[in-house]
């Protein structure tokens, strides 16, 4: 018996391969012998009657319309709404008016913005809309019904629905549109073939009968997606159109969908779509910058949200069919999603052999097999690897200014800062001149010099450089200096950056930190308190943060790593000792950015200075008057001071101005006509001086504390792990909470 059910398990797995792989007799039997039949007109009808809603989202309403919209635009729509969706009998006295035309064209560059702002139409005369997306509709009768015509859905029509994303324009159509055209020039060729699996008639006999059978008890709205696709596909489909829309009478309004890439603004309407559609309403985004930006930004996730939603609902619909069924979806990435949604049936597949493979028994519920989000994630990474991996075999142009491969170099990319770009020097930097030749040993000469280093095997660039110490010392701007000096990309990389919400993200942007570097190396990573994102690792930490940390050290030095690639790991720290062993393992060079010296300040202060006017500074009295003070309350010390010239200027002109309206005041009251107002002489600032300073230091404290038990224990840490130190550990183990 148990071999008999074990036998049927392996036989249940197989056949839902079979049936994702397409490899099924029966299968394939049925759909050959189920294309051959015809779509009735009843079967029609039930499909475009299911494509009818009742708009009723309160919070989506053109009085509180949630994206930008400008009035003239609302009274637009809401004027030739009321005549044909309230009051139709009027139209025949403004039949003539294109305004109030029954078939009204949206122009704008967002299908998702089109049918939302087509939704608050609806909702706003309570009436019913029908959103007409022929392709959607062909794939979902393919799927119910069959037919003859070969599957060949693009993505963006299989999983939007409704609800597709932003379209663009043919570029046959960019490429013919001229602002001073002939006609001739205008006019895209009637496209061939047939793509629908329906009879275009059926389907315009049809959609007549939904509309009038639903007008008869109410107003409603036709919304036509992807007109030019529509319309310019044949000569027949254009006609039947025509014929419809000559045909139509009651409450009934049209509205068409022709989006555009925002940058091909000019790109004019096909003379054949203004003959079906009188008129047409430029959605135009605000022209204020930051209220574009936020308008774009507010689209694209609200498009983003209804694309994932309806991908997901695919992938369900799907694993449905083959008696799948997964509980986790919802945690797996918006990436990963789209990805799935497109090879749902080639990673299903993949990933239940994935799971066998790890969990050797199968797992049911209520009939249908139980497969984790964990093993989609895990084959959508290996799908996406196969076409990054195909994509860069093919690009034989190997250009620093090669586009990213995939969404997660996209978001990093927005952390590089090109060589040539930084603006910090070394000459900037005051002291630090012992800090300064061992980051030109240990960075620089390999990258400059790679020659040098590929001798022998001992003699390699070094990986990984860490430097700590109080905050304020400089260790930012010695990141920033290296970069420029050696000529390297800088990639600023913090926790923010790295993490995220979804399942398997946070390591693929790791992933992306070190490819995107291999692009445009030579490359320095810096990773600013690298203790918040490689600190040790525990026990009770999540999960996450270990993932993070182990894929950040596969590509830094591990299997995952290139000896040859030119990239470094520069790390800055106020707290070393709270970093992992294994990490402090990978900073080769470990250097200490201390409090600067007598000598070193007396160096900052007179780099702080330089272009600044000063007079009878004594620098070494500046010195010792500034003990504890790191560079960057050096920095705030002259920065106060700089404030009392300003402040003398000021006042000077401000009792110069008293001065002069208390002259102007005698002269009025003066008789004789001869006294005359003596000219203003100019307020010149005058030059920073020691008093100043002094004043100044009264004001700015020390932010650290230098004899403090947090100094202390960097100091200890340097004498263990830092250059120069004794490496003898201390009878008392160094603890993050002393």
């Amino acid at each position: 018996m148990k071999n008999w059910i074990i036998e049927f398990e392996e036989k249940h797995v197989l056949y839902s391969l079979l049936c994702f792989s397409g490899l099924s007799i029966g299968v394939t039997t049925w759909a050959i012998n189920h294309l051959s039949n015809e779509i009735s007109k009843d079967q029609m009808v039930t499909e475009l009657t299911n494509l009818v809603f009742d708009s009723t989202d309160p919070k989506l309403t053109l009085e509180n319309f949630p994206y930008h919209l400008s009035e003239k635009t609302k009274i637009l729509l809401t004027s030739a709404g009321y005549v044909h969706l309230t009051q139709h009998q009027l139209y025949k006295h403004v039949k003539n008016l294109s305004p109030i035309n029954r078939a009204i064209l949206l122009c704008g560059p967002g299908e998702f913005y089109q049918q939302c702002l087509a939704k608050a139409l609806a909702n706003y005369f309570e009436s019913k809309i029908l959103f007409l997306d022929l392709n959607y509709l062909s794939t979902k009768m393919h799927d119910t019904y069959g037919c003859w015509v070969k599957r060949q859905i693009l993505l963006e029509d299989r999983v939007s629905g409704l609800f597709g994303s932003l379209s663009t324009l043919s570029s046959m159509l960019y490429k013919n549109a001229s602002t001073e055209s002939k006609p001739d020039h205008t006019r895209t060729p009637w496209k061939c073939g047939r793509r629908f699996c329906f009879d275009e008639k059926l389907l315009l006999d049809s959609l007549y009968k939904v509309l009038v059978s639903i007008s008869e008890t109410g107003p409603v709205i036709l919304y036509i997606k992807n007109l030019e696709e529509i319309f310019l596909r044949s000569r027949r489909l254009y006609s039947l159109f025509k014929k419809l829309f000559s045909k139509l009478s009651g409450p009934v309004l049209i509205l068409g969908s022709r989006t555009y890439d925002s940058k091909h603004k000019r790109i004019k309407v096909d003379k054949r779509l203004t003959r079906l559609f009188p008129y047409n309403i430029e959605l135009k985004p605000p022209k204020d910058v930051t209220s574009n930006r936020l308008w774009k930004d507010h689209i694209e996730d609200a498009k983003k949200k209804k694309q994932l939603q309806n991908s997901i609902s695919y992938i369900v619909e799907v694993l449905a069919e083959n008696d799948i069924d997964c509980d986790d979806l919802n945690s797996i990435s918006y990436d990963d999603v789209m990805l799935l949604g497109n090879h749902i049936s080639e990673i299903a597949a993949s990933a239940i052999f994935y799971q066998l493979m790890v969990n050797k028994q199968p797992e049911y519920r209520n009939g249908k097999l139980i497969i984790s989000a964990k093993s989609l994630c895990h084959m959508s990474s290996v799908f996406q690897e196969g076409e990054s991996i195909a994509k860069d075999k093919n690009d034989t142009n190997e250009s620093k200014k090669v586009a990213p491969d995939n969404a997660y170099e996209k978001i990093i990319r927005q952390e590089l800062i090109p060589a040539n770009k930084v603006e910090v020097s070394f000459s900037d930097i005051g002291a630090l001149e012992d800090v300064k030749e061992s980051l030109h040993d240990s960075i620089m000469l390999p990258l400059r010099r790679p020659d040098l280093f590929t001798h022998g095997g001992i003699l390699k660039p070094c990986k990984g450089v860490l430097l700590f110490g109080p905050p304020g010392t400089g260790k930012t701007m010695l990141a920033k200096a290296i970069a420029n000096e050696a000529r390297a990309s800088f990639i600023n990389v913090s926790t923010s950056t790295i993490t995220d919400m979804w399942f398997g993200t946070s390591e693929k942007n790791v992933r992306a930190v070190f490819s995107l570097a291999a692009k445009v190396a030579p490359t320095i990573i810096f990773v600013d308190e690298v203790d918040s994102l490689l600190g040790t690792r525990t026990t009770n930490e999540e999960s996450v943060g270990r993932r993070i940390k182990n894929e950040f050290m596969t590509h830094w030095d591990g299997l995952l790593s290139k000896p040859d690639e030119k990239i470094i790991v520069l790390g800055a720290t106020n707290l070393p000792f709270a970093l992992d062993e294994a990490v402090i393992r990978r900073f080769h060079r470990r250097i200490m950015v201390g409090l600067p010296s007598a000598e070193n300040r007396e160096t900052i202060l007179k780099t702080l200075l330089a272009k600044e006017k000063h007079e009878h500074i004594d620098f070494k009295e500046l010195s010792a008057m500034t003990e504890g003070y790191s560079g960057s309350d050096l920095k705030n010390l002259c920065n106060a001071a700089a404030y009392r010239p300003i402040k003398e200027l000021m006042e000077q002109e401000k009792e110069q101005a008293m001065k002069k309206r208390k002259k102007w005041a005698e002269v009025e009251n003066s008789k004789d006509a001869s006294d005359t107002i003596e000219e203003d002489h100019v307020i010149v600032l005058r030059p920073l001086n020691m008093e100043d300073l002094r004043e100044a230091k009264n004001k700015v404290a020390p932010s650290y504390a230098a004899e403090g038990s947090n100094m202390k224990m960097l100091e200890q840490w340097n004498d263990m792990y830092g250059e120069g130190g004794s490496r003898k550990k201390k009878e008392q183990q160094l603890s993050y909470f002393i």
